[in-house]
């Protein structure tokens, strides 16, 4: 990484995705190993959904390692926009 910050064998970290009203939809709890790469176990698949499938957008993604650190990022859905094509070549 450009910083010099390196994530540690083993770390694990939580991966929340809540709704606007700060529920959680879904919960993933992932270790890193340096041979096999990040195994992500779904914390959420375990019980049932507490929402009963209503779920209020934006969505945000919180993600928190063993340190405490967290990233936040907003999930925002939209629609593409089409891609404008012709059928004109230039000259």
């Amino acid at each position: 990484m450009a910083d010099g910050r390196k994530i540690q064998d083993d770390s694990p970290i939580t991966i929340r995705v809540v709704d606007n009203k700060t529920r959680c939809v879904r919960e993933i709890r992932g270790t890193r190993y340096q041979a096999a790469g990040w195994q992500l176990e779904d914390e959420t698949t375990a019980v049932a959904s507490p929402l009963g499938g209503e779920v209020e957008c934006p969505l945000t993604i919180n993600l928190q390692d063993a340190k405490g650190n967290i990233l936040k990022m907003r999930l925002q859905l939209g629609i593409p926009k089409p891609e404008f094509r012709s059928n004109h070549f230039l000259d």
